[in-house]
């Protein structure tokens, strides 16, 4: 999927060698679903559906169910995470892996303004770029049905709607696989920075260590938390960032698209963390963050996550679970988001000792996914 995948075991007492077997098949798995999801390659599963006629199609299980987790996302959501988002990021300048954009220097680290050695980018000649045909809330009129052919589903969508499954496949396919591994004892499976830790059926709660980066300066950490059976997940609007010129103006574009609008979003806010049960609510819930920004507390508080919010002047903003210092680690101090509401996966610093078995696989493929 074009991300790096981290998982990581700590077994049971007479396990290791079955896990370091099922790790293997995973690594496999993931380059299957890559060739899946994908929507940079033109012989996916994904690629096809999006370039295909008519409302009916039948699509694989992996398929179907990774469209059916960006559907449970966008209702989470009330839309802010729209699967069928494709055609504004397309016409944002999305079109193509991000590591072409780089290549072709069209890719920039300024934050709003431009600097002096992008100046200038204004006469780079750049390839015209798609009308942008999405409509907010088209995403309401996808019907999903399981087949009884071959347990494939049926997918019923508007005429020439398509889709981005990049984010939610992470989160997705993060949450699975830590639920699969945690057989073995505590498991945790980190996609592309979408992390999940499962515990299974250990008896021993054993706090998983995850470092929060600071966007504003990313080899530096923000925070240090502790996830016994939980998620965390972090979009920003500075790592995926592009200058385009296109008729009358110019100006840097993100990746994360206000669907309201079908532009990138412009809230205060240049990244989010987000920790709640599943990997695929997490990362839902970080986009929908920064299209709304501080408002999104009352989406946060009904969803029962808990959040670390960064703004464009460099404020660090968390809800009050994550201000106790024996759940969290701050390296910046935080302000408070909200008032008070139940603490959620966050748990005290690691008391079990142990080394886990970890698998860190090679980047998956080109073309990363929009999350």
């Amino acid at each position: 999927m074009g991300t790096t995948v981290t998982l990581s075991v700590w077994p049971r007492r007479g396990r290791r060698h079955q896990v370091q077997a099922d790790l293997d098949r995973w690594e496999a798995w993931f380059h299957q679903a890559e060739a899946v999801l994908s929507r940079f390659r033109p012989d996916s599963e994904l690629s096809r559906l999006n370039k295909a006629s008519g409302r009916f199609h039948l699509v694989s299980p992996l398929l179907g169910q990774v469209l059916q987790a960006g559907l449970e996302a966008a209702r989470l959501t009330g839309g802010l995470f729209d699967p069928a988002i494709l055609p504004a990021l397309e016409a944002a300048g999305y079109d193509r892996p991000f590591a072409q954009l780089k290549a072709q220097g069209v890719t920039g680290p300024a934050l709003f303004t431009a600097t002096p050695a992008t100046r200038g980018a204004e006469q780079r000649p750049y390839p015209t770029l798609p009308t942008a045909r999405h409509r907010p809330g088209d995403w309401q009129q996808v019907r999903l049905t399981p087949a009884a052919v071959a347990h494939r589903w049926l997918v019923d969508r508007p005429v020439g709607l398509r889709f981005d499954l990049g984010g939610v496949a992470k989160g997705w396919a993060a949450d699975l696989v830590a639920r699969r591994l945690s057989v073995y004892g505590v498991a945790a499976a980190d996609v592309g920075g979408d992390i999940r830790v499962a515990q299974g059926d250990a008896g021993c709660l054993t706090p998983w260590p995850v470092e929060v980066a600071d966007p504003l300066a990313p080899q530096a950490p923000l925070a240090e938390l502790w996830l016994t059976d939980g998620a965390v997940a972090t979009s920003d609007i500075l790592g995926r960032r592009w200058r385009r010129s296109q008729g009358q103006g110019i100006g840097w574009q993100h990746h994360i698209i206000d669907p309201r609008s079908g532009e990138p979003a412009a809230s205060e806010l240049v990244a989010a963390t987000v920790i709640a049960r599943e990997a695929a609510t997490a990362e839902a819930l970080t986009k929908a963050c920064l299209i709304l920004g501080v408002a999104s507390l009352p989406l946060l508080v009904a969803a029962g996550a808990e959040a670390i919010l960064v703004r464009a002047d460099g404020a660090v903003l968390a809800t009050p679970a994550l201000l106790d210092p024996r759940r969290v680690r701050w390296h910046r101090r935080p302000e408070l988001l909200t008032s008070r509401h139940p603490a959620n996966q966050v748990q005290q610093a690691p008391t079990c000792p142990g080394h886990p078995v970890k698998l860190a696989s090679q980047p998956l493929g080109e073309g990363a996914p929009s999350c």
